[in-house]
């Protein structure tokens, strides 16, 4: 570990869109977007340092959050606005149900947003992660040409009270039980997290006191319900890219990042340590 050096993927400026599988100009996107966490200075580490026993190594600098230059202007703007600003909704509600004192935490927050267009927000910004991975599957939910995203591809959502960042794309868990292979997406900011199952397959997160958006199936995209964010009994800050016990990991390290300010806490974010399931 000492001694491989990190490399951010930064990109071409010409090449294949993450989503519309184009060959365009490419843009860069901000995972997640600024609308949800500033896009202040970070480091990025590839998460195979965050769980190799020497600790953090090598990282990188960038001055205004972590871009991915995968998306073409339309995609990046017209597609993902809209998402966006649901995204921005949802972490605005959230953050202020929170508040910004530890003993002043409630037992419950909620957010009242359009719930379909939240997961589809999250989906896209995580098919950004990565270069050159299109995919003519995910990207016809982000598209809308495939209407029935929540059939097969299973959402977890659960309140994040950490300052690290996580962003993980094609990160698969072998469980040693059930024998299932699940492909997972993470993306974690304060002040909430989001897990993606791929393919519909049971895995480990259906075992794990988290919500998720069956209950939002049949609703349309314009449609609005109330989130529900119990804040107590949460995950640990390292789940669930740390996997359990029983089960065997596998990522890409260069989908797959830990990213902090350039200083731990030093952006004043609300931290609240808690037991690992």
């Amino acid at each position: 570990m000492a001694n491989r050096t990190f490399r951010f993927p930064v990109g071409p400026g010409h090449g294949r869109c993450n989503i519309c599988g184009q060959q365009r100009d490419l843009t860069e996107n901000h995972v997640p977007p600024k609308s949800w966490s500033p896009g202040r200075a970070v480091r990025i580490w590839s998460i195979l340092d965050s769980v190799a026993q020497d600790g953090p190594g090598e990282f990188e600098k960038r001055s205004y959050g972590v871009p991915f230059r995968t998306l073409c202007a339309g995609c990046n703007g017209n597609i993902l606005q809209p998402y966006d600003r649901e995204l921005a909704s949802l972490t605005n509600q959230l953050a202020k149900a929170i508040g910004q004192k530890r003993e002043g935490i409630p037992f419950y927050g909620s957010a009242l947003v359009r719930p379909r267009r939240v997961a589809l927000g999250v989906l896209a910004h995580l098919c950004s992660v990565g270069l050159d991975r299109y995919s003519e599957h995910l990207s016809s939910y982000v598209l809308g040409i495939n209407q029935s995203l929540l059939d097969d591809v299973k959402i977890y959502y659960w309140p994040y009270l950490h300052s690290p960042m996580t962003i993980v794309r094609d990160y698969r868990v072998f469980d040693f039980f059930s024998k299932n292979l699940s492909n997972i997406f993470i993306l974690k900011a304060y002040p909430v997290a989001f897990a993606i199952a791929i393919g519909g397959e049971k895995s480990f997160l259906d075992d794990a006191d988290v919500r998720n958006f069956d209950e939002y199936a049949s609703l349309g995209v314009d449609d609005e319900a109330l989130m529900h964010f119990p804040l107590f009994n949460m995950p640990s800050q390292r789940w669930p890219e740390c996997g359990d016990e029983n089960s065997m990991l596998a990522f890409d390290s260069a989908s797959a990042f830990n990213v902090t300010g350039k200083r731990a806490n030093s952006d004043g974010i609300v931290t609240i340590w808690h037991q690992p399931y």
